[in-house]
This record gives structure tokens, C-alpha cells and sequence, in this order.
């Protein structure tokens, strides 16, 4: 195997790890009591799922396809790092919905950025499939992203209900409304 073919065969098994660790997570938080009576929440975190579960697979397959073993051991140094966004998930039973949809929006942050990297690392070491597969997963990811940050508005107000605080119950449409302006292009100073 080749030294580039090594690096795309690490950088490709990492980004699988990453995967799989948030899909044990999100696994957990399906069978959550308070996941299942949220039908947003619960929609939501099916969705992330089955999209899991795709990339995964897309994933194994390339990683065999590069000379790899989609079966072998995660790697310590992986692990360490990639544990942060399992580590998010250990709090599952005590977080409310809320705060699990928050700790999915940061493991499929860290997801998209290194679905970025591995998209680079694919075009400078001349391997246009691992930089299309990053591109692709990148292109499931983003939209995903967005609506956690759409639906835990109309989560937080219900729990804050529910905790028996006094809210005025219709902020969750205008929380959505200031907080995506601030990921418009003008705001983020991105052309269209």
C-alpha cells in the first residue's frame, strides 16, 4: 500500500469511527422516554439515524474498497479524540431532550468539519471518490445540522413548561426567526 493510500485509508477510518461513536449515541437517545414523547425531537433524531447509518455504510464500503478494514480496532489516538462526542452521550438518561439535540448538533459539527478535511485531504492526495463521498455526506450532514437548530426552540419552551416555569409559549418561532438570521450569507459574509 502506498503512503498516500495509508493516509486516505486512516483519514477515511476515522471519519467511520466518528460515525459510528454518534451513532451509538443517537441509538440511545431513540429509546429515551422524553425522545419518544417529543414528535419533533423524536422525528429529528430518526432521521439523523438513518442517515447514520447510510453514511456508515458508505464508509465501510470505500474504506475496503482503499485496502482498508472497516472491522478493525478504533485506534487509541482516535478514540481519545473522537470521545469527546461520545463522551457527550454518557449524560443520555438525565439531559433533557434539549440538551441531547444540542450535544447532536456538536457531534455533527465536528462530523461536518472533518468530512472538510477528508474532502481536502482526498483532492490533494489525487483521490476525487473520497473527496466526492466527503462532499456527499457533507451534503446530508448541513441541512441536518439547521433543523437541530430549528426544532430545539420549539423543544426548550415545552420543557421549561414542563418544569413548571411561567414562559410565554409562543418565543419558539421567534427564537427560530433571530437565530437563523444569524446564519444568513450577509451575516456570515458568504456570497451566495
Amino acid at each position: 500500500m502506498s503512503e498516500n493510500q495509508e493516509t486516505l485509508v486512516q483519514y477515511v477510518g476515522d471519519q467511520l469511527s466518528l460515525a459510528r461513536h454518534i451513532h451509538q449515541a443517537i441509538e440511545r437517545q431513540m429509546k429515551h422516554d422524553d425522545v419518544k414523547k417529543s414528535a419533533e425531537a423524536n422525528a429529528l433524531i430518526n432521521k439523523i439515524d438513518g442517515m447514520l447509518e447510510g453514511q456508515i455504510s458508505s464508509l465501510e464500503q470505500h474504506l475496503t474498497e482503499l485496502g482498508g478494514d472497516p472491522t478493525s480496532p478504533v485506534k487509541e489516538a482516535v478514540s481519545s479524540v473522537f470521545g469527546v462526542a461520545a463522551g457527550l452521550y454518557d449524560k443520555v438518561r438525565t439531559d433533557p431532550v434539549s440538551k441531547m439535540l444540542r450535544d447532536d448538533y456538536t457531534a455533527l459539527s465536528l462530523a461536518a468539519i472533518s468530512l472538510t478535511l477528508l474532502n481536502t485531504t482526498g483532492l490533494a492526495l489525487k483521490s476525487q471518490r473520497t473527496a466526492d463521498l466527503a462532499v456527499q455526506q457533507l451534503q446530508d450532514i448541513s441541512p441536518i445540522i439547521v433543523e437541530i437548530s430549528e426544532v430545539i426552540p420549539k423543544v426548550v419552551v415545552p420543557e421549561l413548561m414542563d418544569a413548571g416555569k411561567v414562559v410565554d409559549a409562543g418565543v419558539a418561532e421567534q427564537s427560530i426567526k433571530a437565530t437563523q438570521k444569524a446564519w444568513k450569507p450577509s451575516n456570515t459574509n458568504q456570497s451566495v
